[in-house]
Parts: structure tokens; sequence; C-alpha cells
């Protein structure tokens, strides 16, 4: 993976790895999530991880504009991020926001865990279990 806390920016978010297998995404506030935007982040995120497993913490503010065709997009179909993405741990806020990823992932359901939690500490001790087997090195 590259550099610890590299940060790329795109119209969404800022993408930073914050550890050696934790890729944050921290989505800007008034920004309406459409799948254009969301397929540049996940295009920085595999420029970031370059084939590492990975785990993922995405903290969204507030309560943002979503594009129906959200909705209608699978965002994790290709085989590379099946591989390589193990958890995404979803901080959000409000009560709409939990109800429409959790739609989302029942539509589109992952080969990765995914969990929606309201508190950013939550999340990473969440994600903290979850990477426990990826930051280990590999007997070769």
């Amino acid at each position: 993976m590259t550099a610890l806390h590299v940060t790329i920016e795109t119209r969404l978010a800022h993408i930073t790895r914050t550890g050696p297998v934790l890729i944050e995404t921290h989505f800007k506030s008034d920004v309406t999530i459409d799948p254009e935007g969301l397929m540049d982040n996940i295009i920085a995120r595999r420029e970031m991880c370059k084939g590492v497993p990975h785990v993922m913490l995405t903290v969204i503010p507030g309560e943002p504009e979503m594009s129906p065709a959200v909705m209608r997009t699978d965002l994790y179909h290709l085989p590379e991020d099946r591989a390589v993405v193990k958890a995404i741990a979803l901080v959000l806020e409000g009560d709409l926001l939990p109800r429409v990823f959790q739609m989302y992932f029942s539509f589109f359901p992952q080969t990765f865990r995914t969990e929606v939690f309201s508190t950013e500490q939550a999340a990473r001790d969440w994600l903290a279990e979850q990477a426990k087997d990826l930051d280990k090195p590999t007997e070769g």
C-alpha cells in the first residue's frame, strides 16, 4: 500500500491511508452522493491499497443528498474489490441514512462485512477487530 497519511481528494471526499490496513474516507459536507462520485472514491482507494487486503472506515456527516441511482448501482461487484476489501464500517448521522445503507447492502450483498455505526469510536473498535488477521506478516 502507499505510505501512511497520504490523502487523495475527490469531488465527494478525502481518502487517507491511516494505518497498515486501514483506509479512511471522510465525505465532505454539502455534497450530493452519486454513483460517479462513489466510483471516483473507489478508484482512489484502489490506487492507495494496490491490491493489499484492508478495512475501510467511511464517515458521512449530516444527511447529504443522495442520487437515486446509487440504490441501483452495485459499487463492489468487481473481483479485485471483493478480494481485498475485508470490512466497511459506516459512520452515519440521523435516522434516514443508516436505513438507506442497510437497504443498499440488502440489495447488493457483499463478500465482506459491513456495519453501520453512529459513532466513529465504535466503528474504529469494530474495524480493529475485523483487521486483526490482516496486519500480521505472511510467512514466505
